[in-house]
């Protein structure tokens, strides 16, 4: 007979029990994991962060609480589980890598929803969102072929589509879309518009940039655009003709730029315009623009333009670049007393005595032109930026006024004293290089000064070898102090 000690029968018993509390424990945590609402870990904690509930199991009334959702560039590969939301109104997947859309389908409470940047093809599970206002399908590269994007028209609520960089080249599904108020086409590669005549009662918005146009005549109905992109990018677009523009006298944004425009006289029939942009074209002369009077913005750089005289009265206007034309006289630019941004870089100029007069600017551009003498700008006391790089100046006492400039650039001029930088006390990036400039010391009374740009050959003048160890000495203080010296090589 086997004789069982009290004790030892406690043991068995004890580690049976034991044993039993462990397994259940581990059948409740894989129960729990497998059943989890939410099945992708990253998209469950964003939705845990959402609704403040950072443990625990997730509920469905949890999640009936969500109405806007974001979950951008997350790593998300799938969406199950969010068909539970059953609330929702705002979705923003946008930067996944999301294929299947399937359990969007019975959220019929969603007004705007991004999936931007994911790996979709079908997109047939969004046919039932009655409720969808604005949808954005943007770089989803399969997405592009007409038999699946045209299902979608059968929601009538859909005024905002974005279908830009998908490959798309056959734009017949469009027409059924005659809602349509916003329209994204950019980085495709259409060549044919007249499927946009369609949209012609509603649509307001057209984004047609870098695309492979040639004839935009079929644009010509659709006048009740207010806002066109027709840049080429790159010259992809290459419209030579604009005149097919004439009606769409509602336009106030407008954008032509990197085509092979030469002749913009049909401009002049657009007064409602208040940005235009014809950069980077073929054009000479000007003269259509005079009667564009509602101009806030404008941007003729890179072209062929030499007579700026045409829009000396538009004197809304509040940004100008006119960089990289053949411009050298600027004085019919005197009466722009709005100006508060003006690029002119890249031309002829040699007097800017005319700009001193306008006392609203904050950023003027003027590097690679023939300018010697810039004390007209004594009095642009709001300026916070100002670059004059590759000219000819030798004296900067005028800057000692423009105690707003943060930003300064003055390289490659033919400076040599620096002590009115002294004053300047918010600038905090200075450009000095390649210039014979003595000393530097002056840029120790500059506290603000976090980035400053030289070169070797600034330390001293002429090989100087006293001013170049001050110099030297005066960099290593600005270093020690936290100041970035950029483009320089310490010996």
């Amino acid at each position: 007979m086997i004789i069982v000690k009290r004790g030892e029968l406690y043991n068995v018993f004890y580690k049976k029990r034991l044993l039993l509390i462990i397994l259940l424990a581990v059948v409740f945590l894989l129960t729990t994991c497998s059943n989890s609402i939410i099945k992708d870990d990253n998209l469950e904690q964003t939705i845990r962060e959402k609704i403040g509930k950072d443990s625990g199991e997730l509920l469905k009334e949890d999640l009936e609480n969500i109405t806007e959702l974001s979950v951008e560039y997350s790593d998300i590969s799938s969406i199950e589980g969010i068909e539970n939301l059953t609330n929702l109104t705002k979705l923003n997947l946008a930067g996944n890598e999301i294929k299947d859309i399937s359990y969007l389908a019975n959220l019929n409470k969603l007004e705007y929803l991004n999936l931007s940047s994911n790996r979709i093809k079908d997109v047939s599970a969004l046919v039932k969102l009655n409720n969808l206002n604005e949808l954005l399908l943007n770089y989803n590269k399969g997405i592009g072929l007409p038999e699946n994007i045209s299902q979608l028209a059968q929601n009538d609520k859909l005024t905002r589509l974005d279908l830009g960089s998908n490959d798309i080249d056959d734009l017949s599904f469009i027409k059924e879309f005659t809602n349509l108020t916003y329209l994204n086409l950019s980085d495709n590669s259409i060549e044919d518009l007249r499927p946009l005549s369609s949209l012609k009662n509603n649509l307001i918005e057209l984004n047609l940039r870098k695309n492979n146009l040639l004839d935009i005549t079929p644009l010509s109905s659709l006048e009740k655009l207010k806002v066109l992109n027709l840049e080429g990018g790159n010259k992809r677009n290459k419209i030579k003709d604009i005149s097919p523009l004439a009606k769409l006298k509602s336009l106030i944004n407008l954008n032509l730029s990197d085509n092979e425009i030469i002749d913009i006289t049909v401009l002049s029939n657009l007064t409602n315009l208040k940005e235009l942009t014809i950069a980077n074209n073929k054009v000479k002369d000007i003269e259509p623009l005079s009667s564009l009077n509602n101009l806030t913005y404008l941007s003729f750089y890179r072209n062929e333009v030499n007579d700026v005289s045409p829009i000396a009265n538009l004197n809304k206007l509040t940004c100008l670049s006119g960089a990289g034309n053949m411009i050298i006289d600027i004085s019919p630019l005197h009466n722009l007393k709005n100006l508060k941004e003006l690029y002119l870089w890249k031309n002829e100029i040699e007097d800017i005595s005319p700009l001193s007069g306008l006392d609203k600017l904050t950023r003027l551009e003027l590097r690679f032109n023939n300018i010697k003498n810039i004390k007209g700008l004594s009095k642009l006391t709001n300026l916070q930026s100002l670059d004059f790089v590759g000219n000819e100046v030798e004296d900067i006492d005028s800057l000692k006024e423009l105690d707003n400039l943060t930003y300064l650039n003055f390289s490659d001029n033919k400076v040599v004293d620096i002590i009115p930088l002294a004053k300047l006390s918010n600038l905090s990036k200075l450009g000095i290089r390649y210039n014979p400039i003595k000393d530097l010391s002056p840029l120790l009374n500059i506290r603000s000064l976090d980035e400053l740009y030289i070169d070797v050959d600034t330390l001293g003048a002429k090989g100087d070898d006293y001013l170049s160890t001050v110099n030297l000495k005066v960099l290593n203080k600005l270093h020690f102090r936290g100041v970035d010296i950029k483009k320089f090589q310490w010996q």
